[in-house]
């Protein structure tokens, strides 16, 4: 598997001050990977080491899981504003979570809101961004943020 080297990422080191260089390449590298094994594995360290590294990133970023610290790295260092100009912040952010889970009952299950609000917000960015069906809006995601990153 490919990984970008977390000493390459100088832009996005700026925007988690509040994290150690230990725990910023521990996060880039989870981030990636998505695992506990291959970050250690990666990054030639005990799995438990990571594990706390993450667990502190956890701490001082303020949220509670795993998908936690995936959003909050995509809202940090994928500028919507750059990404969507035409949504509102709170609609990136469903946008965000609802590419990530890929299922609006899950949406729907970690926001607190009904489904039927989950659709319901989802048709208005189709609507916005002019995108043929809700469900291509993951791809819209993916390619935008390949190309607004790459």
């Amino acid at each position: 598997m490919a990984i970008v080297d977390p000493t390459y990422l100088y832009r996005e080191r700026n925007l988690f001050p509040s994290l150690t260089d230990k725990e910023f390449d521990t996060l880039c590298t989870f981030c990636q990977t998505a695992s506990y094994e291959n970050t250690a594995e990666y990054r030639e360290c005990k799995e438990r080491q990571v594990r706390r590294n993450i667990q502190s990133c956890k701490n001082k970023l303020g949220v509670v899981n795993d998908f936690g610290l995936f959003l909050i790295f995509i809202q940090r260092c994928a500028d919507y504003r750059k990404m969507y100009p035409t949504l509102s912040e709170e609609q990136a952010t469903l946008l965000y979570i609802y590419a990530l889970l890929g299922n609006q009952i899950k949406v729907s299950y970690l926001t607190g809101y009904p489904r039927r609000e989950i659709h319901r917000q989802l048709i208005d960015i189709k609507d916005e961004l002019r995108v043929k069906d809700v469900h291509l809006l993951k791809w819209s995601f993916v390619i935008r943020l390949t190309i607004f990153k790459g």
